[in-house]
């Protein structure tokens, strides 16, 4: 079984900020099977990466990011 999965899109059509490229894509990565990572399932929330800008968060607060993230994420 895997510790982590992700997959990769070449378009990032999920923009959270100005700041990000949509040309550069991004990537979702989930811990387990590859298949949580493209299925979202439930209340699960994947650690998502824009390419352009990695450092960036989806999440408004610190509170935000701890209660959707994967403590390895954080």
């Amino acid at each position: 079984m895997p510790h982590a999965s992700g997959v990769a899109f070449s378009r990032n059509l999920y923009r959270w900020s100005p700041q990000i490229r949509k040309e550069d894509g991004f990537l979702r990565l989930v811990w387990g099977l590859g298949t949580r990572a493209v299925e979202a399932l439930g209340d699960e929330h994947p650690r998502l990466v824009a390419l352009s800008h990695p450092l960036l968060q989806p999440a408004d607060s610190i509170e935000e990011i701890i209660q959707h993230s994967n403590d390895a994420w954080i």
